[in-house]
């Protein structure tokens, strides 16, 4: 049986809207307490994944998988130092590290009131309107990354990682119905056909 896809580039141009680019987005941050002032300078981010964990159960040399536990992996996004002058992002980040577990005392304080929420929003490229918005809640510092140095470097800007640990997240507009609103087949109804 033939398929029903069209390979016409036609076809394709007038079911195509343009793509989205990866270099349309803008993070809203705070970092302990203070709003930052400069966003501009998270070079790089990402859309945060979440990984939904499978439970395994074997019967009869054959494997049924169910759905697990749901993941939220560190985040890291990419800043440009621009401390001369500027805003001292790595500096405040580094305080803010240090108020959570002190680096000369190694006195780890309860991050309760020490985290944050942290916004990522992808962008359209015509007027910067919202395409998804998420919010990752109790966000504190995991790692605030090396900035390299080095004499064979030219023509380029000092950058650093900081990794974000964090609860959960949420996506605008989604509801966290346990469906996701979409149908779904309770597991307890008779066998799967």
């Amino acid at each position: 049986m033939a398929s029903s896809f069209s390979s016409n580039i036609s076809d394709f141009r007038s079911n195509f809207f343009g793509g989205t680019r990866p270099n349309r987005f803008r993070v809203e941050a705070a970092i302990a307490g203070s709003s930052l002032q400069n966003p501009f300078l998270i070079k790089a981010a990402t859309l945060p994944p979440s990984t939904l964990g499978i439970i395994t159960v074997p019967y009869r040399g054959r494997v049924l998988k169910i759905p697990g536990d749901r993941l939220f992996a560190e985040w890291t996004v990419s800043i440009l130092d621009d401390g001369e002058g500027g805003e001292d992002i790595r500096g405040k980040i580094v305080s803010w590290s240090n108020s959570i577990n002190a680096h000369v005392e190694n006195v780890t304080k309860d991050p309760t009131g020490l985290t944050e929420q942290w916004k990522v929003h992808m962008l359209t490229q015509e007027d910067n309107t919202e395409i998804r918005s998420i919010t990752l809640h109790n966000c504190w510092p995991v790692e605030v990354g090396a900035i390299e140095l080095t004499y064979d470097t030219a023509d380029t800007l000092t950058e650093f990682p900081i990794t974000l640990a964090y609860d959960f997240w949420t996506e605008e507009g989604n509801t966290d119905s346990g469906g996701g609103g979409l149908e779904s087949r309770p597991m307890h109804e008779g066998p799967m056909s």
